[in-house]
């Protein structure tokens, strides 16, 4: 009695844009036996080849997240999951090319315990504001932050401007500015000493390590302001913009070992806090000297 025989016959795949797999010629053994059988699988390299071209397409189809802190993505809280940004509109410039800036909105009513920004360069030619930390006027909901430091930074200009109010300010030893005005209001009874203890329900952001155009922080949507615990930038540096923080309410707002100026001429101011920021405290150890930031 002959040994009884297993055949198994695959039809071929036939897939766009992958025609040369046809051509390829891969060495087969004869077969493999199996219970006194011999079992034939001719078309074994075809299913493997089509296999890996069908596995190539899948990862070309899909499209990758962009994680926090990713630039060129906007990251709307509590979501770490960013959504591209193309172009810089402002700017009038319609482009498919994702840009690099880093952009949070924060719905009103949100809590954050730490928002942190470290070791990070800043800039890109044609670029207004390299940072921009606001809330909205009308209707007004604030960015509410019990401690706010600045420190071992540099910018071409900086202002702090809008409906702000901050209890405390505080600029300590190594602030460096090629001219500044400060014209705040003094006020005892608008500013208010935040205190922020309650962590329950709040998440955190920190970035560092980057390079990126600008970094945007704003209020969108929601109801009421959003309260930050602690905002930080520590070793920020933009060679291009200024840095902008508007309609914020600060418990203590903190500067040292920085440096502002873009055109090395002290008898123009490039560090400004207007006059419709309110304070109650003011400590100001700001040194002029011919600084330009590049």
């Amino acid at each position: 009695m002959k040994p009884k025989k297993f055949k198994i016959s695959i039809p071929s795949m036939n897939i766009p844009g992958f025609g040369w797999i046809t051509s390829v010629r891969i060495p087969l053994p004869g077969g493999i036996y199996l219970g006194g059988g011999k079992l034939l699988f001719g078309a074994f390299g075809t299913v493997v080849l089509g296999f890996l071209a069908s596995t190539v397409l899948l990862i070309q189809s899909g499209d990758e997240d962009i994680t926090y802190p990713a630039a060129g993505a906007v990251f709307t809280v509590p979501s770490r999951t960013g959504q591209p940004l193309l172009g810089y509109p402002e700017m009038g410039e319609i482009s498919a090319d994702r840009n690099q800036t880093l952009q949070i909105n924060i719905p009103g009513g949100a809590r954050i315990t730490e928002m942190k920004f470290e070791n990070i360069s800043l800039g890109k030619a044609g670029l207004v504001k390299s940072i921009e930390v606001s809330g909205v006027e009308s209707p007004l909901q604030k960015i509410v932050v019990d401690d706010f430091r600045i420190t071992n930074s540099s910018f071409p200009t900086m202002t702090v401007s809008g409906a702000t109010r901050i209890h405390t300010i505080t600029i300590s030893a190594g602030v460096e500015v090629a001219g500044h005005t400060f014209t705040p209001t003094l006020s005892t009874t608008d500013t208010v000493d935040i205190s922020i203890g309650s962590a329950r329900g709040a998440g955190d952001y920190v970035a560092k390590d980057m390079i990126v155009d600008r970094i945007l922080i704003k209020v969108l949507g929601g109801t009421g302001d959003v309260v930050i615990d602690n905002l930080i930038f520590d070793n920020v540096h933009a060679n291009i913009g200024t840095a902008l923080f508007e309609t914020l309410d600060i418990g203590e707002l903190f500067m040292s070992t920085t440096q502002i100026g873009d055109d090395a001429d002290i008898n123009s101011a490039d560090f400004i806090i207007g006059d419709t920021v309110k304070y109650r405290h003011m400590s100001d150890g700001t040194v002029e000297k011919p600084i330009k930031v590049q």
